[in-house]
């Protein structure tokens, strides 16, 4: 999905995403915002297949990406 500058500054968006952020996720009426903490929920809630990868060199690499 491609969101302009603004796009998530709209009323609806903000009463979900106080703190303007994006990516935020909305499961089961509830917000998650940022990309750290989206991932972990997920491999939490729906753990079968993670997200995550399971060694710790793979994982440093995972976590060196996000922040680019």
């Amino acid at each position: 999905m491609t969101i302009g500058a603004t796009d998530h500054l709209t009323p609806e968006c903000l009463k979900l995403n106080p703190n303007e952020v994006v990516p935020t996720l909305i499961h089961d009426g509830y917000p998650i915002s940022d990309s750290s903490v989206i991932i972990e929920y997920i491999d939490e809630v729906f753990g079968e297949d993670k997200l995550t990868p399971n060694g710790a060199k793979e994982r440093e690499r995972m976590s060196k990406s996000r922040m680019l």
